[in-house]
């Protein structure tokens, strides 16, 4: 039995949604950022902590705005809404420092987005996903660092802060570890980085091992089992008025799990065109975390029309299988409220099509919440040559890491 869901909203409306909209996400590079809004990044000095001072994100500016290099970070787990400290960057602030979440008014990521973070010039080493609403009731340049606020381990004494500190974040209650990286993230190249997995229970009460156990990582009522994924994406092509390239990334575990073997397809064309699949193919059979094959789509980005009539069909094998449509426009919508389709997809780049959400959201029945429930976003790689859907260039003071 099939479940088909159609959002298809009008570009009149769109038109005035995105343009009284505030810019959500932040840039990413200094000298290539697009940016609506600028804040203040950290100061340019190394720290005494074996890691040098990194990205911040610095500025309110369009979620997956376009930059050349830089990390694309994806919320793509089953925990509330995120910040991040890194092992080797204990001076910062936790990431995001100053990116509004969607429809919210407060700093951090919410799931199933995105956010643009300056490379990271030495290895953040492990990685520290803290539950939004603890991480600070204060935010901006008085806020304290994630040296000041991550839980030492036992046996650990340099770049955190000693148990039963007041503010300090606690281990297991506050923050889980998602492994490490052990590699420099972002220079020259567009790296992303998703956190995927599930909470514990003591953050997310209402996590489990049915919706959580994958077939390589068990989940853990205490520990959960959130894990980071990162992998690098290349420019190779630039958008026209009737070609769109995009490169389907698969980053949902939720979906493999309920699919268990079943088909994963997503397609492209008329959305109004019956049948399981759409005329032109973007990715059959998509391996969870790993890029697949770019495609590039026919379109006319000369018809204001072709955004809201034309879109992407994800068809989940499972039980019962079922079937997302999303159009062009919603898409742009999801990945960057304050642009417009017309303009959003004419950067002179590919896109990466990032697969998120689960699909028990949209069987379970209600009313299914656009960013948990199965969806895409694109997020272009480089930097367009032409203006920016109306952002103001600008830059900002983001000291990159010197090695330490």
């Amino acid at each position: 039995m099939g479940l088909s869901r159609s959002r298809l909203l009008s570009l009149t409306i769109r038109a005035a949604i995105g343009s009284g909209l505030a810019c959500l996400i932040a840039c990413g590079m200094a000298s290539e950022s697009t940016l609506a809004d600028r804040s203040t990044g950290p100061d340019n000095e190394a720290t005494d902590g074996g890691g040098s001072q990194s990205p911040s994100t610095g500025a309110d500016a369009s979620p997956g705005a376009p930059t050349g290099s830089g990390v694309v970070l994806v919320h793509a787990a089953r925990f509330p809404s995120l910040r991040l400290c890194f092992e080797n960057y204990p001076d910062l602030r936790p990431l995001p420092d100053a990116t509004i979440m969607p429809e919210a008014n407060r700093v951090g990521l919410e799931v199933g987005s995105v956010v643009r973070l300056p490379p990271f010039a030495t290895a953040p080493g492990k990685v520290y996903v803290i539950d939004r609403i603890r991480a600070s009731a204060t935010t901006g340049e008085n806020e304290k660092t994630c040296r000041e606020r991550i839980e030492c381990a036992d046996g650990q004494t340099t770049n955190c802060c000693p148990k039963n500190t007041p503010g300090c974040l606690r281990r297991g209650a506050d923050f889980l570890e998602a492994g490490a990286i052990s590699d420099p993230l972002g220079n020259g190249r567009v790296d992303v980085l998703a956190i995927t997995g599930c909470s514990n229970q003591i953050i997310d009460p209402g996590t489990g091992a049915l919706e959580c156990d994958t077939k390589d990582v068990k989940w853990d009522a205490l520990r959960g089992n959130l894990l980071q994924k990162h992998f690098s994406l290349f420019p190779n092509a630039a958008a026209t008025n009737d070609k769109l390239p995009v490169q389907l990334v698969h980053l949902s575990s939720q979906i493999d799990t309920y699919r268990a073997g079943g088909a994963l397809d997503v397609t492209f064309g008329k959305l109004s065109n019956g049948g399981a699949k759409l005329e032109q193919s973007v990715a059959e059979g998509p391996v969870l975390f790993e890029p697949a094959k770019q495609a590039t789509l026919t379109v006319k980005q000369d018809e204001t029309a072709f955004f809201g009539e034309n879109g992407f069909r994800i068809t989940i094998g499972g039980n019962p299988a079922i079937t997302i449509d999303q159009s062009l426009a919603d898409v742009q919508n999801l990945s960057s409220p304050s642009d417009l389709p017309t303009t959003y997809y004419q950067a002179a780049s590919n896109y990466a099509l990032l697969l998120l959400g689960d699909p028990r959201v949209s069987v379970d029945g209600g009313t299914p919440d656009e960013r948990t429930s199965v969806h895409l976003l694109a997020i272009p790689i480089v930097e367009p040559t032409s203006a920016d859907a109306g952002a103001d260039s600008g830059s900002t003071d983001l000291p990159l890491g010197d090695g330490g």
